[in-house]
């Protein structure tokens, strides 16, 4: 799974971010396989595009915060991951704790079966 929440550069969500652990409640691993600590840059990775782990990214989620993707992005973000689903996502659904996080795993149930 690649979650992008940003583009030029493209980027995406360490695995000990809040999003990427909403993803990991439906079972939807992030890529890449990297914990970014408690703050910096490290939480957000940039992708490169040579990436030998997009090749096999089945799913590739574009999210409609911070940064507002369109169908273009979904373009370029499908040839990045060839093999990939991509889908433009609601990013406050996933991203915003507190009141939204139920609607969001509700949200996160329904994309997993679509």
């Amino acid at each position: 799974m690649l979650y992008l929440i940003w583009h030029d550069p493209w980027m995406t969500v360490a695995r000990d971010t809040y999003i990427s652990r909403m993803l990991a409640r439906i079972c939807w691993l992030t890529e890449p396989a990297a914990e970014g600590g408690a703050s910096g840059a490290a939480r957000y990775p940039a992708v490169r595009g040579d990436e030998a782990w997009l090749a096999g990214t089945g799913r590739a989620l574009l999210s409609s915060e911070p940064f507002a993707f369109d169908a273009g992005h979904a373009a370029a973000a499908q040839a990045l991951c060839p093999q990939a689903r991509v889908q433009r996502v609601d990013g406050e659904l996933l991203s915003w704790y507190g009141v939204r996080a139920l609607a969001g795993l509700r949200y996160l149930g329904e994309l997993a079966r679509s």
